[in-house]
């Protein structure tokens, strides 16, 4: 057993002003950069510590917060392809659903560094992904990443393995009303982090447009459900008197809630108001709430609410002009049909698109609970829409180009 002492500025904090950290810390990274540059390669393949075993803990327990499928010692003319993910829609409709399903056709090997916990982030030491011998690294652009960008760059400045940036949502331009604003990242640390990949994979043109000044590449692949997760699901239509008009999302749509409020109390009495995911405290006396639930509970859940109705809500700003139209995709699985705000990521499904403004609402949500043999044709009409146009399976060409460096 070795035991190494490091005696170098062991002031205690009490004693040490603020400048003197500072310091120190940019010299403890020096250090770390230098000791990577000279040691990556052996590091990275200890022999005598197994590779199974973490390094993020000193039990010497079993990796528990990354999985891989391949054995680094054995080619295979698939790529290995290790991401890392977050809780949360990007992550499972931009990374894992997508590897999952190149994975069962045979076209990738796929692996995952996940969170330890629900609700934080695993931030991956270079040595860790060196040691996996991924010939692909990929993320999402997560609000909050750009705290965590050291493995991202170390790994372009040590090693030769391409970094894939996938971006689902305009995050430095949050709005003012998401519950989510001050985890923003301004647009500066967003074109580092696009400068840092080697490819970005974006949801929407608009994305596209901003970011493609700042990209070495970039490419758009939207948004799609996997059969294997939705298409076998199914809710209930007039399971009571009143329609049931309801509402799906996260903690980023405060803005958006907001501006349906008069037309929520308005229609109090005529419908049930069903919200999932989050609800402003000035609606909850009008509308029966569901808590959020994991996401792999998410589509499942989503059917429960037996909905006539489904409203999609957007604020007119430009981190809602470059979102996808997943939201309908989700609705349109379901069979609902949908009202939704009359704004670019919705100008092209079949849905009822209206004005941001009380009366136009109130209209539309009127005409469509007052003929419900009318409604219900037009949410098998969405449905249908999503069906073919709009499933995974049917898209992994593109899913498999974008892998191809």
């Amino acid at each position: 057993m070795v035991v190494l002492e490091h005696r170098e500025q062991s002031e205690s904090l009490e004693t040490n002003p603020p400048l003197t950290i500072r310091n120190n810390q940019r010299r403890n990274d020096k250090n770390k950069e230098i000791m990577y540059g000279r040691w990556l390669p052996l590091i990275s393949k200890d022999l005598a510590y197994n590779r199974h075993l973490s390094l993020n803990y000193r039990d010497y327990r079993v990796e528990p917060d990354i999985t891989i499928n391949w054995n680094p010692r054995l080619s295979s003319s698939n790529p290995r392809i290790l991401g890392w993910v977050v809780d949360g829609a990007p992550s499972e409709y931009r990374i894992k659903q997508p590897l999952q399903a190149l994975l069962e056709q045979g076209f990738v090997q796929t692996g995952c560094i996940h969170p330890p916990e629900p609700g934080k982030a695993r931030c991956p030491m270079l040595v860790e992904i060196a040691r996996l011998e991924p010939q692909i690294f990929t993320s999402t652009a997560f609000l909050g990443l750009s705290k965590n960008l050291d493995p991202i760059k170390q790994l372009r400045k040590h090693t030769n393995i391409p970094f894939l940036l996938h971006i689902d949502d305009l995050i430095s331009q949050v709005p003012k009303g998401s519950n989510l604003h001050h985890l923003k990242n301004s647009i500066g640390q967003l074109k580092k982090l696009v400068r840092l990949a080697n490819r970005v994979v974006v949801t929407t043109q608009p994305l596209l447009e901003v970011l493609s000044k700042s990209a070495e590449e970039i490419v758009c692949i939207p948004n799609y459900l996997p059969r294997s997760v939705w298409e076998g699901l199914y809710s209930q239509r007039r399971v009571v008197k009143k329609p049931r008009v309801g509402w799906a999302g996260a903690l980023q749509h405060g803005g958006d809630l907001a501006m349906i409020e008069q037309v929520v109390m308005e229609l109090a009495n005529e419908v049930e108001w069903v919200f999932f995911g989050m609800c402003p405290d000035s609606l909850r006396p009008y509308v029966e709430f569901h808590e959020p639930v994991p996401f792999a509970e998410y589509p499942a859940k989503l059917a429960t609410l037996n909905l006539d109705l489904a409203i999609a809500p957007l604020e007119n700003n430009r981190f809602n002009e470059c979102k996808s139209n997943l939201r309908l995709l989700e609705y349109g699985m379901m069979g609902w049909p949908v009202v939704c705000s009359d704004i670019q990521p919705y100008r092209e499904a079949p849905v009822a698109r209206v004005p941001n403004r009380s009366r136009f609402w109130i209209e539309a949500i009127r005409e469509r609970i007052h003929d419900l043999d009318h409604t219900e044709r037009e949410g098998d009409r969405l449905r249908n829409w999503v069906l073919k146009y709009w499933m995974l399976e049917d898209h992994l060409d593109g899913w498999l180009e974008a892998y191809r460096f």
